[in-house]
């Protein structure tokens, strides 16, 4: 977690950029804009094995698929887009909104879906394994060792 998400509670371009000039930097809301906006469309993401496979499961079988991320929704929509995994999320839950891993964003993510109904698949300890246990839901840490491939095949077998 950065300085930033550790003092403010949700992210906007105004807190951001008094943030930014507190030490010194001069970076404006429009500067900050133009960097989600930048970022949208020029971070290289890579789609994790079996990641399609699992949405397009999911979704067949009804399950709602909710985006909770501490970074800005435009830049998140555009990077989906991208990747052409848009049109499977239902919802986006974003930093404007609240911030992992507090309590806040998780419950907006959640909604009215029963937690039991619900899993964090995430690639943090501290934001998405931390943040799940804080609103108790079942959680899957994806990283060396576990794979979006490895969690779809325990579904399948399930």
């Amino acid at each position: 977690m950065n300085k930033y998400e550790l003092e403010f509670p949700k992210y906007d371009f105004k807190t951001l950029s008094d943030f930014f000039n507190s030490f010194g930097f001069h970076v404006s809301e429009e500067v900050i804009n133009g960097w989600v906006i930048n970022n949208g469309e020029n971070i290289q993401d890579e789609v994790a094995d079996g990641t399609l496979e699992l949405l397009k499961f999911l979704k067949e079988n009804g399950k709602e698929i909710v985006i909770l991320t501490s970074g800005f929704g435009e830049t998140q929509i555009s990077r989906l887009k991208r990747m052409g995994l848009y049109d499977y999320i239902d919802e986006i839950v974003s930093g404007e909104y609240a911030m992992k891993p507090d309590l806040e964003s998780f419950e907006l993510a959640i909604g009215d879906t029963k937690k039991e109904d619900c899993i964090m698949i995430g690639n943090s300890i501290t934001s998405d394994k931390i943040g799940a246990e804080y609103a108790g839901i079942d959680y899957y840490i994806v990283d060396k060792n576990h794979s979006i491939r490895d969690l779809l095949e325990m579904i399948l077998k399930k």
